[in-house]
């Protein structure tokens, strides 16, 4: 009789748990399906068509997943074979992160200073700013304007956000501080890669867009975004765009992009003039630019930066910058990391008048210290660059080149044009004497500095440490008998 009784409270019990299960499960299938209902049917249809298949399915959901690269952030998405309601899930994970970034909610997962806004930070991401992944849809394609409009229709603004970034412009706040510095007021440009370049943001991103001059009231075309670290750098294709005048600008978003702050100046674009005619002519790995001898200059090509101070030239000049791997030659002084550069003056002048500052990029797209792609890992502070002498034919270190790993750049002030590269090698510590050991130049190779088995400096380290002894036993001594 107890046996029975036992077994039906077992069986009560078992009934009531699958009872309470099967009440928590349509409570959450009931909330799951009262949350889809909350979405509207226009951002449900519009996500399913253009959104789910060719951006998450095809482009995002390879690291944006469980186990994924971008599993720790919070658009985190499941695979089509996963489920049958893959849609419904990664629609929602999109209202969710969009909602969140609006009310300012942070959750510790990608915060990034200064880019909380949802929108901004979606359609700058998929442009490859900022973004392990690297760029997944460019600016200017059908898929974009898709998130484009596909984000405004879940925020439920008229106009999407890049056009609502763009009407800022006519109601733009001035800055002292923010301004393009390439190219300058009424440069002629011209080139599938021109670098325009923008200084003084406070914010981890900087937009960019243009508009025909002859019409004022024309609407601004986006162009893109671009990372902003000491300046924000986005290249434009030129060759896109019919020859003429142009109003290039550039803006930064405030107040959660309720505002933005730009600076515009005025640009020619003419792709049928032979290079000598231009101020800027720039492709992929060559850039030519006139540089006067009046002010300062910042000529950037490739991620390379280099900046003339006023009258470093004998005259106005054209100095071009040519970017590929440092030569290989049988005095390389290590591994060569990232690009090298030939720098060169269209007059023959080989030397500057005071030091110029170069610098050099190298890949770390990872906050490791460590350079990428490389094996054995590099530390980025093992990093130097060098200058390939025409005369010896050799790399010579430059002294006082510096690690930015904040940039990830490797800079150096030089006298000299030539070929420069970054290498894995410790910078030689020059000999007080050495020839060359001025600031700013290149240094010749100095003779290596005395190393531990230096007999001079094991007799040095012998007679320390007896000393040491000694001083060590009579202060012993003292002590005990001043305790006896």
């Amino acid at each position: 009789m107890d046996h029975a009784m036992a077994v039906r409270q077992r069986l009560n019990t078992f009934l009531l748990v699958f009872l309470v299960m099967g009440i928590v499960a349509s409570t959450a299938g009931a909330q799951d399906e009262h949350e889809h209902d909350d979405i509207d049917e226009e951002v449900v249809t519009f996500f399913q068509e253009y959104i789910s298949g060719p951006i998450v399915q095809t482009r995002c959901i390879y690291c944006h997943v469980e186990g994924g690269r971008s599993a720790h952030t919070r658009l985190v998405f499941v695979r089509a074979a996963d489920t049958d309601h893959h849609e419904e899930h990664n629609l929602e994970t999109f209202v969710n992160f969009l909602g969140e970034a609006e009310e300012g909610h942070d959750h510790g997962h990608d915060h990034e200073e200064g880019l909380e806004h949802g929108p901004e930070r979606i359609l700058t991401k998929i442009q490859g700013v900022s973004h392990g992944g690297g760029v997944q849809v460019q600016a200017g394609t059908e898929d974009f304007h898709n998130m484009d409009h596909f984000i405004g229709l879940i925020e439920g603004h008229e106009h999407s956000f890049i056009e609502r970034l763009l009407e800022a412009l006519s109601e733009e706040m001035p800055s002292m501080t923010f301004y393009i510095s390439t190219p300058e007021d009424d440069d002629l440009v011209a080139g599938m890669a021109v670098t325009v370049s923008a200084t003084g943001a406070p914010t981890p991103v900087v937009h960019f867009a243009h508009r025909p001059a002859s019409d004022p009231d024309a609407e601004f075309e986006y162009l893109g975004a671009a990372a902003n670290v000491s300046a924000a750098r986005y290249v434009w294709d030129t060759s896109l765009d019919m020859d003429g005048d142009y109003e290039l600008a550039a803006l930064y978003t405030e107040d959660g992009a309720d505002s933005a702050v730009s600076d515009t100046i005025p640009v020619s674009v003419d792709n049928a003039l032979s290079a000598e005619m231009l101020d800027i002519l720039e492709n992929d790995g060559f850039k030519t630019q006139l540089v006067g001898t009046g002010g300062a200059s910042v000529v950037t090509a490739d991620g390379v930066m280099v900046t003339l101070p006023a009258g470093v030239l004998a005259d106005d000049d054209r100095i071009s910058i040519a970017v590929a791997a440092p030569p290989d030659t049988p005095m390389v002084p290590g591994e060569a990391v990232g690009v090298g550069v030939d720098i060169a003056l269209a007059s023959g002048q080989t030397t500057f008048t005071e030091a110029v500052t170069i610098a050099l990029p190298y890949p770390e797209g990872r906050p490791d210290g460590l350079v990428d792609g490389t094996d054995p890992p590099i530390p980025e502070t093992d990093l130097s660059l060098w200058f390939l002498g025409a005369d010896a034919g050799q790399w010579m270190a430059i002294e006082g080149s510096m690690v930015d790993a904040d940039d990830d750049i490797v800079v150096a002030r030089v006298t000299q044009t030539g070929q420069f590269g970054i290498f894995d090698a410790a910078m030689p510590k020059p000999e007080p004497d050495a020839p060359g050991g001025g600031g700013g130049g290149c240094a010749a190779l100095p003779m290596p500095p005395r190393g531990p088995q230096d007999p001079t400096l094991m007799a040095l380290v012998a007679l320390t440490v007896l000393y040491l002894v000694i001083t060590r036993v009579r202060g012993q001594r003292t002590a005990q008998r001043a305790f006896a």
